[in-house]
């Protein structure tokens, strides 16, 4: 007799005698309800569960286990150990069935382009490593001269909701801060890789948190005026598009877009068309130079008009246009670390 006819006998006849017996110890009114029954049989667990299957309420009832597992890291292999163990733990396969659907309504809603970007040079690095795992580092090596890019506009209108359910943002005062920052990140032994993030400045209790970074653009590569040009051309007629016509939810409402630009130093420098940050006239701000380090007695104020940036005639050291133009000047932020390693004369 096969385990699946068994089962059904089973549920069958112990789903009649809970009927037929729970009247008898319990109240009508209290509305029993019989949810599983465990048992062993040669040193194998088995349940039978009686719930109404509810395929939507099932599936996101498995997210928590995915992420678990998923920043654990927990191996497919241990998880099923641990299944076998445990029966009342989603199968793996359920799993994994799960991390195919969130895949698909990502893939949905924020959608990865792959640009495709010629004569882009990349290093190689013995230090700093990540991670050494070296199915990464194959899977990253496929990409090399492509990057991948979401539109920010997607992010954007994935993300609204949420932060107006929490209360973040106003629909009585339609106003997005966002963040635009870039770092670098060595995978492996072998690629360094560019990313460039934005973060909602409004939600101030997650402002730190990674999982409110939502990447833009990865690319394998190093920081290079030329390369970003390239690279961050679709992000950048987007952005653009965001600050003249404003953003349009799914219910009509417009939200003015305010973004900011925060990196080290360094890579703040090129996007603002800069020569070098240790460049004699280095700040992005104001025409000091090198020899007013240290003078107190001074006092600097913006004396640059990023206007004057994109002219034929820019200010000194300032060689190539800002790739962001539509951001304000005095919006460009160097992150406090590199503040104080400039202040300390250590950049």
């Amino acid at each position: 007799m096969s385990w699946m006819w068994t089962k059904s006998v089973i549920e069958k006849k112990d789903s009649k005698t809970f009927d037929y017996e729970v009247p008898k110890f319990f109240n009508s009114l209290d509305k029993p309800d019989l949810q599983e029954i465990k048992f062993n049989i040669q040193d194998k667990n088995y349940v039978i569960d009686y719930n109404k299957y509810d395929k939507e309420n099932n599936d996101r009832s498995l997210d928590p286990f995915l992420e678990v597992i998923d920043r654990g890291p927990i191996s497919h292999y241990a998880y099923r150990k641990l299944a076998a163990i445990q029966p009342e733990l989603p199968q793996a396969y359920e799993i994994l069935d799960t991390g195919k659907r969130i895949n698909q309504e990502m893939s949905t809603n924020i959608p990865i382009f792959i640009l495709n970007i010629e004569n882009i040079s990349f290093k190689t690095s013995n230090v700093n490593e990540d991670t050494s795992n070296q199915e990464v580092e194959e899977e990253v090596l496929k990409y090399i001269r492509k990057a991948c890019y979401r539109c920010i506009i997607d992010i954007l209108l994935y993300i609204l909701p949420g932060l107006v359910d929490r209360n973040v943002l106003n629909t009585n005062n339609p106003v997005i801060n966002i963040r635009i920052s870039s770092d670098g990140h060595n995978v492996g032994r072998t690629i360094k890789h560019m990313i460039i993030t934005c973060t909602i400045l409004d939600d101030i209790l997650n402002i730190h948190k990674a999982d409110f970074h939502y990447t833009l653009i990865l690319y394998p590569g190093v920081e290079n005026y030329d390369i970003l040009k390239k690279v961050m051309k679709p992000f950048i007629v987007e952005l653009n598009n965001l600050t003249t016509n404003e953003l349009v939810d799914s219910n009509g409402i417009k939200w003015r877009v305010e973004p900011y630009f925060s990196s080290n130093w360094k890579f703040m420098a090129i996007i603002l068309g800069f020569n070098a940050p240790n460049s004699k006239n280095f700040c992005p701000w104001c025409l000091c130079t090198k020899k007013d380090i240290g003078n107190k007695d001074n006092i600097y104020k913006l004396r640059k008009i990023l206007y004057l940036l994109k002219s034929d005639l820019p200010p000194p050291s300032h060689l190539k246009p800002p790739l962001l133009p539509m951001i304000r000047l005095d919006w460009y932020v160097p992150d406090e670390l590199h503040i104080m390693l400039r202040i300390w004369d250590h950049l």
